[in-house]
């Protein structure tokens, strides 16, 4: 039977998780061939180094206890000689365990949103390790409130890469639109600790840094929103989340697009002060100047057409028409990203139309 081919999980990610897995390659090579003569002898092997030794000395423990537990023992101190970052470890822990575990195997390949309760107790000192690892895992298929949740309650002491602890956390709080989460991550991360990530994902850190420095807009935020709802319904979670966040990005739209209309009242006003006037009053022809969709008492109208069932009932010419009307004074930039939000949920309203339709058995 052939040896399968290990791989790193974080090598096929998108966004944030891709950055990940781009120098694992070149480490692997410079790690296989470094000659001794060349390595910095005064320097600690991480894995002689607390926490590290003692999360992985409780898997081997672990391991030890199950059938055939010497040789998935041996499999694992290979990988742990083997792994240049303690935070390469996800994917061998992942696939050890659940060979040593059908219970287990089941889990680790689908796992839910929260880890189950029993996990904990059937692997002891082991489990914190194990929950770490399918975090990672979460974090490259974008579950990133799942992410979350399995690492939940975990000490740095007791996993094997407590900076790869602490690095899920904050992208998953960044990309959840949790920004708290994130800012506390990322000062947990010590400076001494980063090389542990390795150089791509210490990248990332330093991005993130450099993000949650600056002033958080309303526009930049907004789309983030959007972009983290896309994602969910791409998931295949529309759930009650889901329809919250919708309706926060449509109330903070809303707010956006009435500063919007005063600014441009305001322009209009001081340019008809300037002329002299022009016998109108200058409120009354900004009114005229909008939309039908975007005066006055409209607005409530807005907000309702664009949320939920009601966006997936207009017709494909109403709904292009209503986009166009509510992203008209955003920069270009945004605009497009505002207009591929509303198409996916009009993608989404279609197909739950078509799920709901009866068949030709139907009545």
């Amino acid at each position: 039977m052939e040896t399968p081919v290990k791989q790193d999980a974080v090598t096929h990610r998108p966004r944030w998780g891709i950055l990940a897995g781009l120098p694992l390659a070149a480490a692997l090579l410079v790690h296989a061939g470094a000659n001794a003569a060349d390595l910095d002898q005064s320097a600690t092997p991480w894995q002689e180094t607390p926490p590290y030794a003692t999360a992985v000395e409780a898997v081997s423990g672990w391991l030890e206890r199950q059938p055939g537990g010497p040789a998935l023992a041996q499999q694992w101190a290979e990988a742990i000689g083997e792994t240049p970052q303690p935070s390469r470890l996800s994917v061998e822990l992942v696939r050890i365990v659940a060979i040593a575990d059908g219970q287990l195997a089941s889990i680790v390949s689908e796992p839910d949103d929260t880890p189950p309760e029993w996990l904990k107790k059937s692997l002891g000192d082991a489990a914190p390790s194990l929950l770490l690892a399918i975090a990672d895992q979460l974090a490259g298929a974008e579950r990133y409130d799942a992410c979350l949740a399995w690492t939940e309650g975990l000490d740095a002491d007791e996993v094997y890469s407590p900076a790869l602890l602490d690095y899920l956390r904050a992208v998953a709080g960044r990309m959840t639109i949790d920004d708290e989460q994130a800012a506390e991550s990322l000062k947990r991360l010590p400076g001494d600790e980063l090389d542990s990530l390795g150089p791509a994902r210490d990248w990332v850190v330093a991005a993130l840094g450099r993000e949650m420095k600056g002033k958080q807009e309303p526009l930049p935020t907004v789309a983030r929103r959007m972009k983290d709802v896309q994602r969910r319904l791409a998931l295949e979670e529309p759930g009650e989340t889901t329809q919250e966040r919708q309706q926060q990005i449509l109330d903070e739209l809303d707010e956006l697009i009435k500063k919007l209309e005063e600014q441009r009242k305001q322009q209009q006003q001081m340019a008809a002060a300037s002329q002299g006037g022009s016998g109108a009053e200058p409120g009354e022809a900004a009114e005229e100047s909008l939309p039908s969709e975007l005066k006055g008492p409209g607005e409530v109208d807005r907000k309702r057409l664009v949320a939920g069932d009601a966006w997936g009932s207009l017709p494909p010419a109403e709904r292009e028409r209503l986009t166009q009307a509510i992203t008209r004074d955003f920069p270009p930039h945004y605009r497009g990203l505002i207009e591929d939000y509303f198409r996916t949920l009009a993608s989404e309203a279609d197909a739950t139309e078509e799920a709901d339709a009866p068949t030709a058995d139907q009545p």
